[in-house]
């Protein structure tokens, strides 16, 4: 017998419209679900990706200057307490580039548009609020001193030390130590003869030609100044900038530095050790420089992209500016040489 219309009407039949309407409902609150999970997900990628970004700039810009604190104060086999003679021959010696006789110095921020001591027009458009801080150390190159007839003398050095002229040298022995620019370097057999003439050009050039010691069998090193300081960088965002005797201009080294705040480890009793922690400004008034044996400092480090935090963060001045993540860490460098 055949099924009559009626019935295949009935298998055939569809959702009714409040069906359909619980179907749609439920697949948008599941749609909602996912994509708030993936919402979370990514943001959470954000902040985490940030925040490794932010470490990893920390951990860059405390190694570029960890690596010169620690280097400060050189002076060749001088023992911590030996009294040796230092003379910088140098043009200008007092100027905050060629000032080896303090291995650390530093300017602290006073306000949003000062420090203590004014700094040097050299330290271009630095951020107020932020300390800057002045590094004197060893760069690369040098070797020993095989002959120097007299103290007015060029000093022969082995070939492969590097040297070239104009550069910035410290001899040395375990009495003595002596800073000036080489004038000319000339090789001469196996070994390099350099010059040390009174010039005034190019700078800094010499006041003098006599070193005032013969440094025969002595030590001679490359060394250089950097000044690190928070100014502007290329994305538009603080950064930690670098400005060295040895160049032209500063070079931008970490991206996202926004604070530095620097604090010096002072000895007061002559025992090599850090007694106090005070700023540039006390260590000035003080006459603390030469008992530096120690330089702290707190690094404020914020992500490039913007709208990670919650809530709007405040910068180093102390204000509410933006959304970046902000980190503050610190880390304190011995000056090897001072201890």
């Amino acid at each position: 017998m055949k099924a009559s219309p009626l019935r295949y009407r009935r298998k055939a039949r569809g959702f009714t419209l409040a069906e359909f309407m619980v179907a749609v409902t439920i697949g948008l609150i599941i749609l909602a679900a996912v994509s708030s999970v993936y919402v979370s997900s990514g943001q959470t990628f954000r902040a985490n990706d940030n925040l490794a970004r932010v470490q990893e700039n920390t951990r860059i810009a405390f190694d570029f200057m960890s690596r010169d604190i620690r280097q400060a104060g050189y002076s060749g086999c001088a023992l911590q307490g030996t009294s040796i003679s230092f003379n910088n021959v140098l043009n200008n010696s007092s100027n905050v580039l060629w000032d080896f006789y303090n291995p650390v110095y530093g300017y602290t921020a006073t306000s949003s548009t000062a420090w203590n001591v004014t700094p040097d027009s050299i330290i271009t458009s630095p951020l107020g609020g932020r300390d800057i801080l002045v590094v004197r150390s060893l760069d690369e190159g040098g070797g020993s001193i095989t002959a120097q007839a007299s103290s007015t003398a060029s000093l022969t050095v082995d070939g492969q030390s590097g040297i070239t002229a104009g550069d910035i040298l410290m001899a040395s022995n375990c009495t003595s130590t002596s800073v000036f620019e080489a004038t000319a370097v000339t090789a001469s057999g196996g070994s390099l003869v350099i010059s040390h003439a009174a010039v005034a050009s190019p700078a800094p050039g010499n006041s003098t030609n006599d070193l005032y010691v013969t440094f025969a069998g002595g030590d001679i090193r490359r060394v250089s100044t950097k000044i690190y300081y928070v100014g502007t960088g290329a994305s538009g965002i603080p950064a930690l900038f670098v400005r060295k005797s040895t160049d032209t201009a500063a070079q931008e080294l970490v991206e996202g530095i926004d604070g530095m705040k620097i604090m010096y480890g002072v000895d007061t009793n002559s025992d090599a050790q850090a007694d106090t922690f005070m700023s540039a400004a006390d260590a000035e008034t003080g006459g603390w420089w030469l008992s530096v044996v120690s330089v702290q400092i707190t690094l404020q480090t914020i992500s490039y992209e913007n709208n990670i935090a919650v809530t709007a963060q405040s910068n180093a001045l102390g204000t509410s500016t933006d959304k970046r993540l902000h980190q503050q860490m610190t880390t304190t460098i011995s000056l090897r040489n001072k201890n």
